[in-house]
């Protein structure tokens, strides 16, 4: 299991993927023939729901090789997997936004709602 380190500014209850998948045999024993899994990708909160990129699993998680891994194992067993893809909402420095925010031009410009009379200059939750 990938030795765990604290997030700054979020709690951190030192799940990984290798952790989920040294319990697919209870998983299993479950009758689960589905995981679910909440967003893998590298974010600085615990939920992950604001990624800051796309491109790889977190480190923190065990990285693209412990997804992978967990797959093998759970299919191995019957057991599809599958992941949150948020890319419907993103973080605010997610590598889309922050280019979108610096350049009115930018391809990704139109991923956002800008509009200086709100209160942060673009439409968010």
């Amino acid at each position: 299991m990938a030795e765990p380190r604290m997030q700054l500014g979020a709690e951190w209850f030192c799940g990984d993927l290798p952790g989920v998948q040294e319990h697919l045999v209870h998983i299993e024993r479950l009758g689960v023939s589905i995981l679910y899994t909440t967003p893998f990708f590298p974010s600085r909160s615990n939920h992950r729901y604001n990624a800051t990129s796309f491109d790889e699993v977190d480190p923190l998680l065990g990285g693209d090789e412990a997804l992978a891994s967990l797959v093998r194992a759970a299919h191995a067993r019957g057991i599809r997997v599958v992941g949150d893809l948020t890319i419907n909402h993103i973080g605010d420095d997610h590598g889309w936004f922050t280019s979108a925010r610096e350049d009115a031009e930018a391809p990704e410009r139109g991923f956002f709602w800008f509009d200086e009379r709100l209160p942060h200059g673009y439409e968010a939750w």
